[in-house]
């Protein structure tokens, strides 16, 4: 549905998820680490999600992070999933009771940021507070 598409624009990584892995089951928490088409040459692949997942879903998965033989996003092994956004959503503010330390991206590699231009401000934040 178009409402579904629309919501989809806005999980990104390090978006905190949702995850249905299985119909009628329940869905698993978990962390956005990669979104983009699976294999780069094929342009008809779609867009799908690499999730890390938490709490239950840990041990839940299938990947850590790895799709034929290239490495997407890192996690634990079978703690990760590619799915597409139908089985994905977003996590509301109000559900949200993961743990900060998830939010953190696994590689600052996969984060697309705007271009700097002279004279930006930048903020690092290091350590836990």
């Amino acid at each position: 549905s178009k409402s579904r598409l629309l919501k989809g624009l806005h999980i990104d990584v390090v978006s905190p998820v949702k995850v249905q892995l299985r119909s009628g089951e329940e869905k698993y928490p978990g962390i956005v680490r990669f979104r983009g088409p699976l294999i780069q040459e094929r342009s008809l692949s779609g867009i799908f999600f690499g999730v890390e997942l938490l709490e239950e879903g840990r041990g839940q998965g299938f990947t850590d992070g790895q799709y034929q033989g290239k490495q997407l996003f890192r996690c634990d092994e079978d703690c990760g999933v590619f799915v597409a956004l139908d089985k994905l959503e977003l996590m509301e503010d109000d559900d949200n009771e993961l743990e900060n330390d998830y939010a953190a991206p696994v590689d600052s590699m996969q984060v697309d940021l705007p271009p700097l231009e002279l004279n930006s401000r930048v903020s690092v934040k290091i350590g836990k507070n």
